[in-house]
């Protein structure tokens, strides 16, 4: 139930991030000829890079060097899995220029999503230290 709860979750952040930057992108870029497709599409995209997620941070990580060696990782997971789906759905080619930028798409969605993560998990927290310290008073 953890490991599903942890899926939703990033699937709802790593989609709202992907669908902020497609809109950012289309409106900066004035590209009118967006697929009608680009709804499902995202979907798609988010779900996959939120199982992968979700699997990469269900591992309890040792300390702080594995942390950040699951995290790039992780980053290099997500850079080839959106640039196969990228080239896939006919959003980028194959070129270098264009594999590195969905390697900064990629990290500009990182960041939105850990934003986010990190604003829930600190409410979270707030909310269980609250009821903590409500029933440390009552005893």
């Amino acid at each position: 139930m953890k490991f599903f709860k942890s899926f939703l979750n990033f699937f709802t952040a790593i989609t709202t991030a992907i669908t902020a930057l497609v809109g950012a992108i289309t409106l900066i870029s004035g590209y009118t000829g967006v697929s009608p497709y680009i709804p499902l599409q995202i979907l798609g995209s988010g779900a996959v890079t939120a199982l992968i997620t979700a699997v990469i941070y269900s591992f309890e990580f040792r300390s702080r060097k594995h942390f950040i060696l699951m995290t790039a990782i992780h980053y290099v997971l997500l850079c080839i899995t959106m640039n196969a789906i990228g080239v896939m759905f006919g959003w980028m080619d194959a070129a270098v220029i264009d594999i590195l930028m969905m390697c900064v798409d990629v990290a500009v969605v990182y960041v939105i999503v850990f934003g986010i993560t990190y604003v829930l998990m600190k409410k979270e927290a707030d909310e269980l230290n609250r009821a903590l310290n409500e029933r440390n008073k009552k005893k």
